[in-house]
């Protein structure tokens, strides 16, 4: 029988193997542009795109496997990795440089994969300290709730807008509406306003097909079907759908709770109809509200673009910085967390801001995530390399420029081309590259 403390260990390892994968899947040492270009009609790409699949469906199969299944973490991948590497010994140096850096890292992610499909999963040399390092900082209840009380804070801003709607819809009902269904109204108002527009303008339009969707299968359920264990039998299935999928697909668990509504309350009124036209008003009604309420005390992302821009920037040269100093490990993966989670923000920041109202030109905060994106997969690829000729010179130039990116955005520079696929040179183009984009930035 597994104890507690052998479950805490095994989940403990595969959080830190976890990590280790993620770095693995998303260093690259080389443009893959230049790549594509590099090993055409080779034959090597088709195998490498091979490799990928079928490390793709190893990582599938160990997300769905139980604790004592097995899943074979090297089916197919060594085969492919061989046959790679006898390719290489007939082709020029460049290629076959590409080639054995990509067998290479396929088979570190192999090994990883067969660490984490033991139990319990190979423990790493990581003590308590250093693993709680890599959780996020545990603050105080009381620390936690006065960072909410300034004008600044979405929680406080949406807090006032949520509850100044509820107002509004309950004395509205309260003059205008005896329904006893009325309360859909709050109802949806509630579950559909966010603190941003675009996550608010998503949930109304699942809101709204899912509604539709559920009160025409329910017209139709009610019309045709007469017996109540059938339709009993039916809103309980219904039931199981929408505690299936509340968080996977809103839209579909809203459409199996209209159903389950609509069945039940005219079951117990003994008739429909009122309850299929209260649930569309008062739905339609409750999605406007809260679509007009946003622009009450509005959450604008569009001001916050270039912050968050320049928080990307910062943490791929913190995680520079970490690499070049010769940090420890668990300071590198702290480093490296902290930088995919700032560019996380300015991906999200950059979603948000294309649906609102009056927005400014984003292709240059664009293509700086996506610069940002490939710094940060060959800063990972020079950190997990470990080659002893690495040139420092070259890692603290990049460093430079990116200090220099990070400090101002002044100048009218152009973009320049990736040509050059050394690691080491990448980081320094790469990192030029952003100085271009922050320094034209900040010249409009």
């Amino acid at each position: 029988m597994q104890t507690d403390n052998e479950n805490i260990t095994h989940l403990r390892s595969l959080s830190v193997l976890t990590m280790q994968l993620y770095e693995h899947l998303n260093a690259a040492s080389f443009d893959h542009g230049s790549i594509r270009i590099e090993l055409e009609n080779s034959g090597a790409l088709s195998l490498i795109i091979g490799l990928i699949k079928e490390q793709t469906e190893t990582i599938n199969r160990l997300a769905r496997k139980s604790v004592h299944s097995k899943i074979n973490a090297d089916h197919g991948t060594k085969l492919i990795e061989e046959a790679l590497s006898e390719m290489a010994k007939s082709f020029e140096p460049e290629k076959a440089r590409i080639i054995n850096d990509v067998c290479t890292n396929a088979a570190a992610v192999r090994k990883l994969l067969e660490s984490m499909e033991k139990f319990p999963a190979d423990q790493l040399e990581l003590s308590p300290g250093e693993f709680q390092q890599l959780l996020k900082a545990n603050t105080g209840e009381g620390q936690r709730f006065s960072n909410y009380l300034h004008w600044r804070s979405p929680a406080l801003r949406f807090a006032f807008r949520l509850g100044i709607l509820l107002t509004i819809a309950y004395w509205s009902l309260f003059f205008v509406s005896q329904n006893p269904f009325n309360y859909w109204f709050l109802l949806t108002i509630i579950v559909v306003s966010r603190p941003r527009l675009a996550i608010t303008w998503q949930r109304n339009v699942q809101r709204l097909s899912g509604t539709l969707a559920g009160l025409s299968i329910a017209y139709v359920l009610t019309k045709y079907i007469h017996s109540v264990p059938v339709l009993m039998t039916i809103a309980a299935g219904c039931l199981f759908v929408f505690y299936g999928w509340v968080r996977k697909r809103y839209d579909l668990s809203v459409l199996a709770v209209t159903v389950f509504a609509v069945i039940v309350a005219g079951i117990y009124r003994g008739e429909s109809q009122g309850i299929l036209t209260a649930r569309l008003i008062y739905t339609i009604a409750g999605c406007a509200l809260a679509v007009g309420g946003i622009f009450l005390f509005p959450l604008w992302i569009n001001s916050e673009i270039k912050e968050l821009a320049k928080a990307s920037i910062t943490g791929n040269r913190m995680l520079l910085a970490a690499v070049v100093t010769n940090k420890a490990e668990v300071y590198l993966r702290v480093a490296r967390k902290e930088a995919h989670l700032r560019l996380a923000r300015l991906a999200e920041g950059l979603q948000h801001a294309r649906m609102e109202p009056a927005h400014q030109n984003l292709s240059t905060y664009n293509n700086m995530l996506l610069l940002n994106y490939r710094l940060n997969a060959v800063i990972l690829s020079t950190f997990l390399s470990e080659k002893p000729g690495l040139d420092r010179r070259i890692l603290n130039e990049a460093l430079a420029i990116l200090q220099h990116a990070e400090a101002t955005f002044k100048s009218t520079n152009g973009l320049h081309g990736l040509k050059d696929d050394d690691s080491s040179d990448l980081v320094v183009i790469l990192s030029r590259e952003i100085l271009c984009i922050a320094q034209a930035d900040d010249d409009k």
